[in-house]
C-alpha cells in the first residue's frame, strides 16, 4: 500500500482504532505516521511499541506530553542517549520509567539513586543493571523499602548484603541473610558438580 493510501486509511480510523494500532503494529511506516498523531494516547502507544525505530523514539522523547516521554523511557529499545536525557526530565513519571529500564547506563542509575522520589530510588534498587555504587547509595535510604529492594536485587554484591544483615529493620536483615544463604548454597552446589 502506498503512503497516500495508508494516510487515507489511518485518517478514517477512530482514536481508539489508531491507539490500538499504535500499540500493536509491527509496521514501521505506520508507526512513523502515528508518531505524529494529534492524540497523545496514540503517540504513547507508538512510544511503548517495541517495533518503533530508534529515530522515532528520539523524536518522541521530546514530546510535550509526559506520558509519551514515559512510554519512550519504558521502551526496551530506548538507547542510553535517550534514557540519559529523559533521566533529567522534570516529571517523576518519566524518571520512574528510566530508573527501571535495563538499558539505562550505570552513570544514570547512580544519578537516579539520588533522586528526591523514593519510587525512583526503589526502581534503581530493583534494576538488575544497577551498579554496586548505586546500590551502595541506597542501603541506608530513609524509606525502608528502598533498602529492602536492594536486598531483593539478585545482583546486589555480597558485601552490601552483609551490611544489610545488620539493618535495624528485621525484614531487611532477614531478606539479606536469606539472599546470602541462597548464594552460598548455589556456590556449594556448583563446586560439587
Amino acid at each position: 500500500m502506498n503512503k497516500e493510501n495508508l494516510l487515507t486509511k489511518i485518517s478514517k480510523m477512530s482514536n481508539d482504532e489508531r491507539e490500538n494500532l499504535a500499540y500493536n503494529t509491527s509496521d514501521v511506516e505506520i508507526l512513523n505516521i502515528l508518531a505524529n498523531d494529534e492524540s497523545e494516547f496514540v503517540r504513547q502507544g507508538v512510544a511503548c511499541n517495541e517495533h518503533t525505530p530508534v529515530e522515532t523514539l528520539e523524536t518522541l522523547s521530546n514530546d510535550v506530553n509526559r506520558w509519551v516521554r514515559a512510554g519512550v523511557a519504558s521502551n526496551k529499545n530506548a538507547t542510553v542517549t535517550i534514557l540519559t536525557k529523559l533521566a533529567k526530565d522534570g516529571h517523576e513519571d518519566v524518571r520512574f520509567e528510566v530508573a527501571q529500564n535495563k538499558n539505562t547506563s550505570a552513570e544514570t542509575l547512580i544519578l537516579l539513586a539520588k533522586d528526591i522520589s523514593w519510587s525512583i530510588r526503589s526502581n534503581v534498587a530493583r534494576n538488575p543493571s544497577s551498579p554496586s555504587e548505586a546500590l551502595a547509595l541506597l542501603i541506608n535510604d530513609d524509606v525502608w523499602w528502598v533498602s529492602r529492594d536492594v536486598a531483593l536485587n539478585k545482583n546486589t554484591p555480597s558485601a552490601l548484603l552483609l551490611k544489610l544483615t545488620k539493618d535495624k529493620n528485621i525484614q531487611i536483615s532477614e531478606i539479606a541473610e536469606e539472599a546470602l544463604k541462597d548464594r552460598k548454597e548455589k556456590s556449594k552446589a556448583n563446586i560439587e558438580r
